[in-house]
């Protein structure tokens, strides 16, 4: 191991995220490697750290472990100046039976939701639509078997713990594609459904997401919503005022589904759902509540600016440019243009 890769190590290993002044001045001091051409912006470093009672092992480019382990975002945008590759990837947890794959954007959008970070990526080439995930080795009686789980950015930034709408935003704004399923054959707009995260269902559904339902012949998205509605335990909903913020934030997304374009009449599952609730034979009060929303929106006559909107965002959509900054230029009236972007629906 050269003197310059010891004292990197050195310098990740003592830095102490809780410790402000610590974090800079180890941050700084990799600056310096970086900045004198000591420290290589290509090479693949094995770095082992103490987690608890064990070692965890990394394997990881400078830039990926800086990150992770030493993050500020002058040594970030130093690196990247220096050459580092904003997509390369590596391994982190790195054991004989299990791995996991992750890149720099991986960091930025699952782990923290750091949008300085992200943003510095995107403006650097990085591939927002670039699978990052876990990879799994299990002996299993005598053979093994090997799993892999991939996710695209929208699909670790919507299953993240540090979830910001955001993210979302700024990934859809710079090109993150909406149609890329995770290895459970779920798109981005069922995992947001899903969680109930009617923001991100919005936002997916202004650049163009809400496709017709055979796209989701695996999993109705409006099914998903209730159905992970139904797992949460009454003693996990909180107080009568919660509940019902929570079943408003229901509706909306079943609102905004509808109103950008899903064709919830070839929604097999969810019609049976409603024709249940019209017979009386479901009681549950989420899906009474929501399957009110779709009978609303299938038998009530439509306004004509509703029936209007949904034609020209079919129009956009099947010319590639559904997405809010291509309608806000379109030569008509403030007004229309916020209609047309769902901006009622906020």
């Amino acid at each position: 191991m050269t003197t310059s890769t010891t004292r990197f190590f050195a310098a990740l290993a003592n830095a102490n995220h809780e410790e402000v002044r610590l974090l800079h001045t180890y941050a700084s001091f990799i600056l310096g490697l970086t900045s004198s051409r000591q420290l290589s912006m290509k090479k693949k470093f094995r770095y082992r750290k103490k987690n608890g009672l064990h070692d965890v092992e990394d394997e990881m480019t400078s830039l990926l472990l800086t990150i992770k382990h030493c993050y500020r975002l002058d040594v970030i945008e130093k690196m990247i100046a220096m050459g580092a590759d904003v997509n390369a990837t590596g391994y982190e947890y790195l054991t004989p039976t299990r791995k996991r794959l992750v890149s720099p954007l991986y960091f930025a959008v699952s782990k923290s939701c750091n949008k300085e970070l992200l943003l510095c990526l995107i403006s650097a080439g990085t591939d927002l639509n670039k699978f990052s995930g876990e990879m799994f080795e299990n002996e299993e009686e005598g053979g093994s078997m090997n799993f892999l789980c991939k996710s695209s950015c929208l699909d670790y930034a919507l299953h993240s713990r540090f979830y910001d709408p955001e993210v979302i935003d700024i990934l859809l704004e710079n090109g993150a594609d909406y149609n890329i399923r995770n290895d459970s054959s779920m798109l981005p707009l069922q995992i947001a459904m899903m969680y109930n995260h009617n923001d991100a269902v919005l936002s997916l559904v202004r650049y163009g997401a809400c496709e017709s339902s055979e796209t989701y012949s695996t999993y109705s998205p409006l099914g998903l919503l209730l159905d992970f509605d139904n797992l949460i335990p009454e003693d996990e909903r909180g107080s009568p005022q919660q509940q019902e913020r929570s079943q408003s934030s229901l509706t909306q997304c079943v609102s905004i589904l509808l109103n950008g374009g899903y064709d919830v009449f070839h929604d097999s599952e969810m019609l049976d759902l409603c024709e249940r609730c019209r017979a009386q034979k479901e009681t549950d009060k989420s899906t009474s509540a929501v399957c009110g929303v779709i009978s609303e929106w299938m038998f009530k006559p439509k306004d004509l600016k509703i029936l209007c909107r949904l034609k020209i965002r079919q129009i956009l959509k099947n010319q590639g440019v559904c997405n809010p900054r291509t309608i806000c230029k379109l030569p008509v009236p403030k007004l229309v243009t916020s209609y047309l972007n769902l901006c009622d629906l906020e």
